[in-house]
């Protein structure tokens, strides 16, 4: 039983791996043709980086110097739950939001990168999505909790999560 147990683990292992290459592979794929994921808040489009895998939520923004105004990072996750972040390695400020399915169920605006590092932020109600966007973006473009996010773009080129 223990023996079949350890083969079934390393089975699912295997699966899991070659799904997480598989979609990483895809996004590259997807950029290289030129298209970049995108979603709409309200009139304003925003070009999206996705992370999906834990390594790619792991790193997020960490490093960058900055966002574009109408760019951000999309970080989609299994199902709906408070969401926990950090801004370790930040080093600029952000605006946040909180999405279940389609709808903004929260906001953050202009949270710091000088937080202490293992300060963390988490949603006030389940999302399976999270957007960060540059500081500023909520009020600029009048970002409000209820508002539906179109991410026809996304599923409608087969960049679906």
């Amino acid at each position: 039983m223990k023996q079949k147990n350890k083969q079934l683990r390393k089975i699912l292992a295997s699966i899991g791996i070659v799904i997480g290459i598989s979609c990483i592979v895809y996004f590259f794929v997807q950029k290289e043709k030129g298209h970049e994921p995108r979603i709409k808040i309200g009139n304003q489009k925003v070009t999206l980086d996705v992370a999906v895998t834990e390594q790619e939520k792991m790193q997020g923004l960490s490093g960058r110097t900055a966002l574009c105004d109408a760019c951000g990072m999309l970080f989609v996750f299994d199902s709906a739950m408070p969401q926990t972040f950090w801004m370790k390695d930040m080093l600029f400020d952000i605006d946040v939001l909180w999405i279940d399915q389609n709808t903004i169920v929260g906001l953050q605006k202009d949270i710091s990168h000088k937080r202490q590092e293992k300060e963390v932020f988490v949603s006030s109600k389940p999302a399976d999505k999270v957007v960060e966007l540059p500081a500023g973006f909520i009020d600029t473009h009048h970002v409000w909790v209820g508002q539906i996010v179109d991410f026809s773009d996304i599923y409608s080129s087969n960049d679906g999560f």
